[in-house]
């Protein structure tokens, strides 16, 4: 593991330049426009699941984002997957459209896994002593643009996570409220309901709701409808 972190460093630098929100420089940064950070909770039922937390800065037309996301120690003790992403895109009015990210993750399943989708293609290492493969980039829309920084509800298609896409229907699209809970986002949403499947031809209900939140449009809570088990949630703490 002696060399993740240079791999790390390397491979995010390769996401600023695949992508043209680098492709001025660093007088970027002083052209800062408009910066958030957002941290989600997921949990399974009662069970805390896990923490997200990512920082978003827009300058003008362009958008970038960085973060990651820990499991907590009572999931860690059943499953664990551990995660730092890097993402760079386009800022329309409809919401963001991402054109270049990168995944550095750990897991119960893989010591090290890596994830770069550029403009063409997708770029994958599982494992330590692995190689890259090249891979053609998926078709659809990523889960970034498509189900967290999205005006209103996405109209359907395909999603991908940079691997593979998945067939994607909008189901349901009304107006909702998040009930109060201290420390989260509550108040009034934009209820998306979406059939998803998978590989294997399974489908499942997945619940966004949307929120206008400082003047932009964002995912305040996720979630996944689980036959007989609590659904796993993201909520937005705010």
């Amino acid at each position: 593991m002696t060399c993740s972190l240079p791999i790390s460093v390397g491979l995010l630098c390769l996401v600023c330049l695949l992508t043209p929100a680098y492709g001025q420089g660093a007088s970027r940064l002083s052209a800062q426009t408009d910066s958030q950070r957002f941290e989600y909770q997921a949990r399974l039922g009662p069970l805390l699941a896990g923490t997200m937390r990512f920082d978003h800065w827009q300058y003008g037309d362009q958008y970038e984002l960085l973060g990651q996301y820990t499991t907590s120690q009572a999931l860690s003790r059943y499953y664990t997957w551990n995660g730092t992403f890097a993402a760079s895109g386009l800022w329309r009015t409809g919401g963001a459209r991402t054109l270049g990210y990168w995944v550095r993750s750990e897991s119960s399943d893989e010591a090290l896994k890596i994830i770069v989708m550029g403009r063409r293609d997708t770029r994958r290492l599982e494992g330590v002593k692995a190689d890259f493969e090249t891979l053609d980039r998926p078709q659809g829309t990523d889960l970034i643009s498509a189900l967290l920084f999205v005006q209103g509800c996405f109209g359907g298609g395909h999603v991908h996570d940079g691997e593979d896409a998945y067939p994607i229907a909008l189901i349901e699209e009304r107006p909702g409220r998040l009930s109060s809970r201290e420390g989260f986002y509550s108040g009034p949403v934009t209820l998306c309901a979406y059939r998803v499947s998978d590989r294997k031809g399974n489908s499942r209900r997945i619940d966004v709701s949307m929120a206008q939140i400082n003047g932009r449009s964002v995912a305040a809570e996720v979630r996944i409808k689980v036959r007989w088990f609590p659904d796993p949630t993201f909520r937005l703490r705010q």
